[in-house]
């Protein structure tokens, strides 16, 4: 009776398990499909999103090789620009010196005065320099005398405290051997007056 309670209860368990498993494989077969399909999807959004990229990049180089065109044409018209600009200023720099050479007596008149521009800017600078020196040697020569003022009087100073000091100290002395004396008189009376009252 028991093995065949025992044999029920295996039969039973396996069974419960062949269902089991062919609910999983079901259920497998339903998670890969949706995988699948998931899988499929995202393949082609990113197919979508390399071909989009794609054409965003080769517009991207074409935008790139315009503004490079035309950045080389605004720097060729800039630099003409330029160009003009420096031979009409050298043009009328020639023109100028032109007109100012044409003339023999204007331009002699024109090199003594600078000569004499210079002449005199040369003879300022060295006056100036000059009195520059001088001003400079008379201030030093003031605080040459200045200074030695200074040291005679601090001399004198010191030579007055100095005095007053040895002054001071000559009527401490003073003061001093006049006490010592005194003491010894009354010592000298003090000593006379016991010796003549025990006699």
């Amino acid at each position: 009776m028991d093995r065949v309670k025992l044999r029920l209860i295996a039969q039973h368990k396996r069974r419960l398990n062949w269902a089991f498993m062919k609910w999983k494989e079901g259920a497998d077969k339903g998670v890969h499909m949706e995988m699948m399909v998931m899988t499929e999807d995202i393949m082609n959004d990113n197919q979508n999103l390399s071909n989009d990229l794609s054409k965003k990049k080769a517009v991207r180089k074409q935008q790139a090789v315009r503004s490079g065109r035309m950045q080389t044409s605004k720097l060729e018209r800039v630099r003409n620009m330029f160009n003009r600009k420096q031979l009409r200023s050298y043009y009328d720099k020639w023109v100028k010196n032109a007109l100012k050479i044409q003339d023999l007596d204007k331009g002699m008149t024109l090199l003594k005065k600078t000569e004499k521009k210079h002449r005199l800017r040369f003879w300022l600078h060295k006056f100036r320099t000059q009195s520059k020196a001088a001003k400079r040697e008379n201030h030093i020569n003031t605080r040459c005398d200045w200074f030695d003022l200074m040291r005679k009087n601090n001399g004198l100073k010191d030579c007055v405290a100095t005095w007053k000091e040895n002054v001071r100290k000559l009527k401490l002395g003073k003061k001093f051997m006049t006490r010592a004396v005194n003491g010894i008189v009354r010592n000298e009376v003090g000593m006379a007056f016991k010796k003549w009252k025990n006699a």
